[in-house]
């Protein structure tokens, strides 16, 4: 059996970004045979984290983890979730010939 070990990995993200992190919530999971991708369709943003190519590149001192905002409108104030359900019209798929693409739909009413 294979040992395991517990690794504390940086979140790569910019400084206006900090804020969607602080109330994370994980709404969906993609693994692909590249990377593992976590969604949180309320703050809009994804996690994506390349296991293998990182184990390619010996030169980097550790791993890390991307975060990227997604191309929201409506974007909470806050990070905390009060109530409002934006996550049900949101949602990001696998797609392309090759599934290496993600495709991102966010249904905005203007209400």
């Amino acid at each position: 059996m294979g040992e395991w070990k517990i690794m504390t990995l940086p979140i790569l993200h910019t400084k206006e970004e900090f804020t969607d992190l602080i109330a994370w919530s994980t709404d969906a999971t993609i693994v692909s045979k590249d990377c593992v991708i976590w969604v949180d369709y309320h703050q809009g943003g994804i996690m994506s984290y390349n296991p293998r190519h990182d184990a390619l590149v010996e030169t980097r001192a550790r791993s890390s983890i991307s975060y990227s905002r997604l191309p929201i409108n409506n974007r909470t104030r806050n990070s905390s979730r009060s109530g409002e359900t934006h996550e049900m019209y949101r949602s990001l798929c696998v797609t392309g010939k090759e599934g290496n693409q993600l495709k991102f739909v966010d249904v905005a009413h203007d209400d």
